[in-house]
């Protein structure tokens, strides 16, 4: 049995498509700028980093300082550090350049097929001189 409509969209209606924009997570009580975390996993697991800000995509922007203990600038979801009680006064610092087109990857010159498979002669990647600067 198939149950019968009183009424059906004409073909030439026009449809308005809702988009969702997600909105940025909130941040947890326990992550704030200066706070001391503790990354729980990627290549610097273990290692106690200070939270400087959230960005616009959700992800929490911390240091190492790269300095003390060789943790870069990075994104980090909140999801994947740990508080400590720690603080860090983060009087001084300039937070105002770091946002997530920060991190996007620059564009590199295309490898040729025999430099992906002779490593030798394939074009360096080099970390450009706003990035060092922002580090510093």
């Amino acid at each position: 049995m198939v149950k019968k409509y009183e009424w059906y969209p004409a073909d030439n209606e026009v449809k308005h498509a809702k988009r969702h924009t997600p909105k940025a997570p909130k941040l947890r009580a326990s992550v704030e700028p200066g706070r001391v975390l503790i990354l729980l996993s990627g290549r610097f697991r273990g290692k106690r980093v200070v939270a400087l800000k959230q960005l616009k995509s959700g992800l929490v922007c911390v240091t190492g300082p790269y300095k003390v203990n060789g943790v870069p600038i990075k994104r980090v979801n909140q999801v994947y550090t740990m508080s400590t009680s720690t603080k860090v006064n983060l009087a001084g610092v300039k937070l105002d350049g770091i946002s997530d087109e920060t991190f996007k990857k620059e564009a590199s010159a295309k490898r040729s097929r025999s430099q992906k498979f002779f490593a030798e002669n394939a074009p360096k990647k080099t970390t450009s001189d706003a990035r060092k600067t922002l580090q510093k």
